[in-house]
This record gives structure tokens, sequence and C-alpha cells, in this order.
């Protein structure tokens, strides 16, 4: 049945969190059977009571030493059960099951349980839910989290709650006590209060169940509930959200666009399922359709007796399409295989994703759950091949039979132990793989993301020599690569030719040491694949979107030559859920993995208020990543058809303004610039003028710092003509503190490619500070059009082997407040020079206090000043001017005086 929909006038702004606050569904479930041990009258076996109707499952590692019984509980103070399920180790393993229960499709379900453990190391107590068909042959089976060591109380665990599959008509729980990669032999595991739960079942879709959409794409939500409890009030309200990264007025930060729609209440208290479609076409935002290029969530809402008890989620994207590139370096990595997706699917997202590469798990154990067989598998090479993705064969899930030959101990993350063997021990189960993939597959990884059994061993290039020579033996030129620790010394290059090493950055480094590191390891000559673990979904979606952006980057920039997503299917994070809908984060790694694909490093603009940024150059298009991390607005010149693109894929175009500069008494000169809101959250500024680009680039000073002497220096403008014809080019430094400055006026004609120098000269005030400068000069060129934009650049006043410092507080005692000046001169000139110096601390409406600095060799002088009435002096500039007796150096130091406590010293 169809139901009626009204639409709630609701629009919100709300700031991004980093989880949605869940409901807890088990609240207001309703409970199905309930299993206590209390009350029940329980068979007995062995002079040990047993549950009624649960059956244990025996066999080899199940032996029935291992103690299973009812027995008064040994309870903590606050526990009200008597009794409950015991299973107590002697080596081995132990799980009872429940009898079958009959459900019903129509609803959802749930398990939680209480478990405590006692001594427990290796082993774990955990309890599963299964669905099982008709028959009575399980189909699917969910496991609640493990609870190990020793518990005084109980805790509680829980499964789903599921939307059963319309085959399920059983459910089977179970209470398990099992090993782990070693066994305990002594210990204790408690079951009790397991409680199956139903809910009414509530599912939310797209109308074609897809969550990749172009921009102008009909969506609508279908909305389904069914399970309702007759006689009360229900209500259904779902709600769309959309993350835009919001950059107007300095503020940069993604925020959450909201609308509401509300069921109708009469369908809802009617029996029988009930489907509710919400065409999203019709919904506006600022007189524009809301559904423009983004992230998207819709939750359903399902309240009864006007409670909210269920919430279900669904997500989609709309995008452009992506333009296949066949250089790029991002990747992702499936150690766990396609998830819940199809192979089609699979290669689809993957291609829109902006991958070149893709691991995926190629040796498998056929009983390994979401591994695809054979045949996807071999379509998905086919799928990948065609949009020009590399396929990365992951050797990570061994047969069983393999890894049964190992001690008890040995688990998947020790490939290295498996081929450390002689090869006939590890070639016949691995030949079915080269014989089916090598000849398409050429790169092939030993383990997945987490095993470092290839980390410093000893046999290392023989072990992968000998792997590549089986692989060659059908493909060509295979590449053998193994996981890598990056805190570790690296192999060299000529050790593992044909190789490369997976760096998982765990612990994870800084932007700073990733690079560092990269370029460090760059001389071992052995390719470097990064891993990037995103943020988890504890951080919020600013941090984790910026900090994603930024490693993928600063790994570009280190010179990675590919760079992969850690595991895009974790729940924690990735960039999808296992249906293949996208998360948060899918967008930003896209948007930036497609503006950095074929993409080039050119350098770093210096922006007027200091935004780090990384220029980009790629075929027909130079791109800037800008971010800060104070709200700050920028105004410089890129070009004449700029565009601003955020993380999630929305592009507009740069807003400019238009500045108008004396060029004499009577003319002036129009300045184009772009105003960029730059934040936390990059931004991606695209199509800039690849000309302006490299001359802002290439404009440099020769000297970049003058000596802090009285008289004129000498300062040389450098540059390159990169417009690629010939020009006319006039500049006009400029400095900030009123410096005097005498340069060539007439302009410069230079043809393509040709270098320039622009020669100065330069005297600075008086009153000019030592210390770090901002130099603008303005360039006029004639080339194509005309062009006229600033470049700015750092210059330092002094060479720094004499430094004035300054260190101050405010000191209040006895009511009095005292404003103290340390003063530190430091002398490090080479070949040592003596120096004397006059030096006067300007206060305005008060007398100046003189010091004075004499004979000064290697080393540091300190001298204090000490100023009444401080609290008049709060907010005032004062100065500090320190004169060479005989000599030319001139010091200042201003600043602005602040209610500054002194330092505590330990």
């Amino acid at each position: 049945m169809m139901g009626s929909l009204t639409t709630l006038l609701c629009l919100t702004l709300a700031a991004a969190t980093p989880a949605d606050h869940a409901l807890d569904p088990f609240e207001a479930a309703e409970t199905v059977r309930m299993f206590t041990f209390d009350q029940e009258k329980d068979r007995t076996l062995d002079k040990l009571p047993q549950p009624t109707d649960w059956s244990r499952r025996r066999g080899p590692l199940f032996p029935e030493y291992v103690e299973a019984f009812i027995d008064p509980i040994d309870a903590p103070s606050d526990y009200d059960g008597q009794r409950s399920l015991q299973f107590t180790l002697n080596g081995g393993q132990a799980t009872y099951y429940s009898p079958a229960i009959r459900i019903a499709t129509d609803h959802s379900y749930g398990l939680e349980a209480k478990i405590r453990t006692a001594g427990l190391v290796h082993d774990a107590a955990f309890i599963s839910l299964s669905f099982l068909n008709y028959k009575r042959q399980r189909i699917e089976r969910h496991l609640s989290q493990a609870v190990m060591g020793t518990h005084a109380e109980f805790q509680t665990v829980r499964v789903g709650p599921f939307n059963p599959k319309p085959e399920f008509k059983f459910v089977v729980i179970g209470c398990h006590l099992m090993a782990g990669a070693k066994m305990d032999i002594h210990g204790d595991a408690w079951f009790d209060d397991i409680r199956l739960v139903s809910l009414p079942l509530v599912t939310i879709s797209t109308h074609n169940n897809q969550h990749y959409f172009l921009e102008g794409e009909r969506i609508q939500i279908e909305a389904s509930v069914s399970g309702r409890d007759a006689g009360r009030k229900h209500q259904l309200v779902l709600e769309l959200e959309t993350a835009e990264a919001e950059t107007s007025g300095g503020d940069s930060e993604i925020k959450w666009i909201k609308r509401e729609r509300r069921a109708d209440d009469k369908d809802l208290n009617n029996s029988g399922e009930h489907t509710y479609k919400w065409d999203l076409s019709e919904l506006t935002h600022n007189d524009e359709t809301l559904l423009k290029k983004g992230f998207y969530r819709v939750r359903a809402t399902f309240k009864r007796d006007d409670v909210s008890i269920l919430q279900k989620l669904t997500t989609f994207a709309v995008m452009e399409r992506a333009r296949p590139g066949s250089h790029g370096n991002f990747g992702w990595s499936l150690t766990e295989g396609a998830g819940e997706m199809d192979v089609p699917e699979l290669a689809e997202v993957a291609a829109q994703g902006g991958v070149n590469w893709v691991k995926y798990p190629l040796w498998t154990d056929k009983g390994v759950a979401g591994m695809n067989d054979s045949a996807d598998v071999t379509q998905l090479v086919e799928r990948l091949t065609r949009k020009d993705i590399k396929l990365v064969g992951l050797l990570n899930h061994p047969p069983k039979s393999l890894m049964d030959k190992f001690a008890e101990d040995f688990t998947g993350s020790a490939i290295g132990k498996i081929f450390n063997m002689p090869n006939d021990f590890w070639y016949p189960s691995l030949e079915p793989v080269i014989a089916s993939y090598s000849f398409r597959v050429r790169h092939w990884q030993l383990g997945d993301e987490s095993d470092k059994s290839f980390v410093g061993m000893k046999r290392l290039p023989q072990v992968v020599d000998s792997i590549k020579q089986e692989f060659d033996r059908v493909g060509r030129n295979v590449q053998i690569g193994v996981h890598w620790d990056w805190t570790q010394p690296l192999p060299q290059g000529e050790t593992l030719p044909n190789s490369f090493l997976s760096l998982n950055t765990d612990p994870t480094p800084n932007d700073a040491q990733l690079q560092q590191h990269l370029e460090r390891t760059a001389a071992t000559g052995i390719p470097r694949w990064v891993l990037i673990k995103p943020l988890s979904t504890d951080h919020q979606l600013n941090e984790r979107a910026a900090d994603l952006v930024r490693r993928m980057m600063v790994a570009q920039l280190g010179g990675a030559d590919a760079v992969f997503a850690y595991n895009p299917f974790d729940p924690e994070f990735g960039l999808l859920y296992p249906d293949g809908s996208p998360t948060e984060l899918f967008l930003p790694w896209r948007t930036t993995a497609l503006a950095l694909q074929e993409s080039t490093f050119l350098g770093k603009f210096q922006m007027p208020n200091n935004s780090p940024n990384v220029v980009f150059a790629k075929p027909g298009e130079v791109l800037m990543v800008i971010w800060n991390d104070q709200p700050t607005t920028e105004k410089i010149y890129l070009g004449e058809n700029v565009e601003i693109t955020d993380l999630f894929g929305r592009t507009r175009p740069a807003e400019v303004i238009e500045l108008r500069q004396t060029i004499d008494r009577k003319s002036t000169q129009a300045r184009r610039q772009q105003v960029l809101q730059v934040g936390p959250v990059p931004i991606i500024v695209r199509k800039c003028s690849e000309p302006v680009a490299r001359f802002r680039l290439a404009m440099q000073f020769q000297r970049k710092r003058v000596p802090s002497e009285f008289g004129e220096h000498q300062e040389m403008i450098t540059g390159t003509n990169t417009f690629g014809q010939g020009i006319t080019v006039s500049s006009d430094l400029k400095y900030s503190d009123k410096w005097n400055v005498e340069q060539l006026r007439t302009p410069l004609t230079l043809s393509p490619n040709e270098a320039f120098q622009l020669p100065v000269s330069l005297s600075f005030p008086r009153g000019a500070g030592i210390g770090d400068l901002s130099a603008t000069v303005d360039f006029n060129i004639s080339a194509d059009r005309e062009y006229h934009f600033t470049v700015h650049r750092p210059y330092t006043l002094g060479l720094g082997k004499v430094k004035l410092d300054v260190n101050y507080h405010v000191e209040r005692k006895h009511g009095h407040a005292i404003l103290v000046v340390e003063q530190i001169i430091t002398n490090i000139t080479e070949p040592l020079e003596i120096l004397n110096f006059n030096c006067n601390l300007l206060i305005p409406g008060r007398r100046r206090q003189k010091r004075s600095v004499v004979k000064l060799g290697r080393g540091e002088d300190r001298k204090f000043y000490r100023i009444l009435n401080a609290d008049s002096l709060i907010g005032e500039e004062i100065s500090l001017r320190a004169v060479q007796v005989d000599g030319k150096r001139f010091l200042n130091k201003s600043w602005t005086v602040e209610d500054r406590p002194p330092v505590e010293t330990p």
C-alpha cells in the first residue's frame, strides 16, 4: 500500500558531529524468548545439570572434558539472577545451541545476553545468532563482541537487530567459549539473561538500490514498514542531510543541511506492510535544487507512542562522471574482498572513486566469508583492466589445510612462515592462482596490511626471488611486494629488484614525518606504496576530511609510488559501507584523487596571509590545494577562469574583486584578484593560469636578506618568462616598513623561457624591525593580454649573526603592577666582533629607559627594564631600540603589551 506524505517546513543548519546519536533499539524491543536458567526444570547428565532442550556441540575440538553446566551463580551484589550456564575450561572449547525458534519475516530480530569471564587470556566468550531456512539449514550467522579476561560483573553483549531474508524461518542462539591463536588451559565463562527480541521491520533505500547518481538524475527514497503493533500510535520520519563545506565570511567547516518528511499517521496505524516514497527532485534550498553534487544520507526514524525506537540509514552521492586516467597513484586495499557488493558494481564504484589501483585477495580459502568465487574474480580482473585500474593480487588468505601444518598459533598475519618454506610446500596450493591470473596481474603482495612477518627477514631477497620465478613461468616481469613497518629501516632496492614495499603508516606519522620519511628513503630505489588509514568516526567530520586530504597530498609530495586507502569497508575508517554505499569520506577521497591524478608537483605559493598550499600541474590545468588552521581570507590573482572545488566535489567560480591602483597623477590601473575563504578544511582551486603560476614560482630574490646595517644594500629580483611567447615586463618592489627602494623602471623585453634579473638598491628606516618582513613585487606583463598581479615573498632584515630578543611579563606585588622587560642580545659573528650597544626602551608618554651593552663577545647579554603602573600600558605599543656604538647595526623590536603573568619555573 502506498502511504501519503506530509512535508514538514523544517530547514536547519547544524554543525557536523563525529557520529550520529544512535537509538538503542533493544530498549523498546519486544521479547520473543528469554533464557535465564533460573526456573526451568533442568535435565542432568553425568551429574551436572544441563539446560533444557539445548544441545552441546561435540567433536575433536569440543571435548566433553570441558565442563558445561547450569550452576548457582557467584554473582555480584547488584545482579538479580540466581543461576547461569557455566563453561569451565580444561583445554579445548565449548559451545551450546538453543532449540530452533520460529520467526516471522515482517519483523527484525536481535539478541542480547550477559557474559562474565574469569582467567581468560587467549580464549573468548561470545554469543551467536543463526538464521535457518525451512529445512533448518543455517544460511547466515552473526557474532557478538567477545568477552575476555576477568570481570567481576556481567558484561552485556548484543547482536543485531537484523532484517530477515524471505527464506529465513528459524533462529538458533549459540553460547561459545572459543580459543584464539593460543588456547587457555584454565578459565571460566558464565552466560545468563539471553534475550531474543523483535522489532518492527523498517527498510530504506533509493528506488533502484543505487548509491551513486549523476547530477540531474531522478532520486526517489523508498521506506517500508511492517510488523507494527495493533492499537498503538506509530510515526515514520524521513530526514535528508547533505554535507556542505561552508567557507563564507572566512568560516570554513563542514555543516549539514537537513530536510524532514513525515508519513501519514493513518496509514501507519493500519495493518500490513506500507511503503512510502519521497521524490527528492522536488527539494530546493535558496531557490536551487538541493540535490546538487555532494554526499547525502537519509535516515528513517520509526516512532511508537511518540518514542523513537528504531532508525535506519542509507547514503548516496551525487557527482559528475569521472574521466578515466591511466597514470593515477591512488588505490584501495580490499584485504577482505568486496563486502556485500557484486563484481560489476565494485568495478564501477572503484572507477568512479578516483582509483587506479585495487588490492584484492586472489589466494583464498573457499570457506572464508565475503570472498567471491573464481568466476567472479576473473570477471573483476577483466572489468578493472578495461577501466585502466591495475589489480594487485593479495596472497593473504592461504587455504586452511596449509595453515594447519603449522603450530596452533599460526595466523593469517604470518604469511612469511609459509613462503620461508621450500617451494614444494606452498606451490601446489598456489599453482591454480598463478595459472589463472599471473598473465593478467603483474603485481602481487605477500600477506595483508598487518602482516609483519617479512620485516627483518634475513632471507627476504631469496624468498621473493623464488616466488617471482614461479610466477614468471606464466606471467612476465611480475613484481612481488611485502608489507613493511614504516618505522623500520627499508631494504635497498638492489637487494629486492622487481619488488615493492607496502608501508603501513601505523602509528600514524604527522604530515612532516611522512614526507621526510618518503624523501629520505627515496635513495633506496625500491617503490614505496603508502597505506593511509583515515581518522576514526570518533573524530569530527571536519577533522577527518582535512586529515585524509592532507595525508593523500603529503604522500604524493613525498614521492610515494602509490597511495592506498586502508580497507575501504572498515566500519570506523572506511570509505564505503559493506553494501557499497558511500561513507562521508568517499567524496573527499574521490575529489582529491581525481584532482591529483596524473599531476606533478610545481611548488608552493607565498600567500599574503601565509596559508599553507601546494600547487600541481596536470595536462591542461594548474591547481592549488590550500588550507589554514584559522579561518583566513586570501586575495591573489591566479587567472581569469578560476574555480573553487570543495571536498564534496561542488564547484563554483571564484569570487573576484577589482582594485584600482594609481600609476601616476593622471592614470590608474585595474588589478583583479580572486578572494579565497580558507580554513582548516582544504579547498581545491582549479583552472589556475599556468603561465602566471609558473611565473610566481620562478620569481625570487637573489639574497633574500640584508644585514641590519645603515646604508644602501644591493638586491636582485630574478625570474623567467613562462608565458610561451615574447613579453615585456616591469616591476615595483615594496616593503612594509617604508623602505627606500631604487629600481629599474624601464620595462624589459623577454623571449620565451628567457631568464631575467632586475637590480634594486635598498635602505631601511631607523625604526625598521629586524627579522622577517613582508615584501611584494607588483608585475605588469604584456603577453597575449595584459597581466597585472602581485607576488609576495618573505624577506629578512639581519643576517642572524646579531639578534635582539625580548621577553616580558606583568609582575603584581602589594597592589602594584610592574612591567618587567628582558632584553637579550646575542652575538654569533664569524669572525668574532666585540660589540657595544646603546639601548633605549621607548614608552608612549613616558621617559625612555636606557641601558648599555659593553664589550659583548660570543654569547648573550641580558638586561632588564622595570616600568611602574603597568596597567596603563596594557594595549599600548612599546619599542626597544639597540644602536651599535661606532658601528652600522641598528636593532629594533616593537610589541603590544598584554597582561602576561610571569612564567613559572619548575
